[in-house]
């Protein structure tokens, strides 16, 4: 993520994460953002570790061992097993030079995604479908949300079946969301 500021100049780099990141989402107040990645702590280590020169010299093995029934996605290639989108934060800092210190708020084996803030910049809401392989089961996925300081992932909606698109109240007691419920299943006995 860069940082263009608006009076001119050059673009600051703001994330320097060696897995990318996810467009930007701004807090209310300007001063942090959030984004998803699929860096991990591995790979921050790795790149302590090395230096990028070494690390692109490095030759990657071509063999795959396929255990999951979706290995690839249209436009993303493989899909690496183990690599899921969490949510990382960064703080905005005017006049500062390089990239500023992102901090992971999220971590396991489920990836999140849709981040959108509180009004008062004390959450971040994100939906995600908590299922080791979800392929298999009808869609299903809920709107949770985390500290912006970091903790506790907590549950603020759960149906049977998806949550998307979901928006917050100005008064923020409330939430629109598209979805439908999945109809009962028909298990035979």
């Amino acid at each position: 993520i860069y940082l263009l500021p608006m009076k001119g100049g050059d673009a600051r780099k703001l994330t320097d994460l060696p897995k990318g990141a996810s467009p930007a989402v701004w807090s209310p107040f300007g001063e942090t953002i959030s984004f998803t990645s699929r860096t991990t702590a591995e790979d921050l280590k790795e790149k302590k570790e090395k230096g990028e020169e070494e690390k692109q010299k490095e030759e990657k093995s071509k063999v795959r061992v396929i255990t999951r029934a979706v290995y690839r996605a249209n436009a993303e290639g493989w899909l690496e097993p183990g690599e899921r989108r969490h949510i990382w934060v960064v703080p905005v800092a005017e006049g500062e030079a390089g990239p500023a210190e992102a901090k992971p708020l999220t971590s396991g084996k489920f990836e999140e995604e849709g981040l959108f803030w509180s009004a008062d910049g004390s959450r971040i809401y994100f939906t995600s479908n908590r299922v080791e392989e979800p392929y298999y089961n009808p869609p299903d996925s809920n709107l949770y949300w985390v500290p912006a300081a970091g903790g506790e992932i907590q549950k603020a909606i759960d149906i049977n079946g998806p949550v998307g698109a979901p928006v917050l109240s100005p008064g923020g007691r409330s939430f629109a969301f598209t979805g439908f419920v999945n109809p009962p299943s028909r298990q035979s006995h």
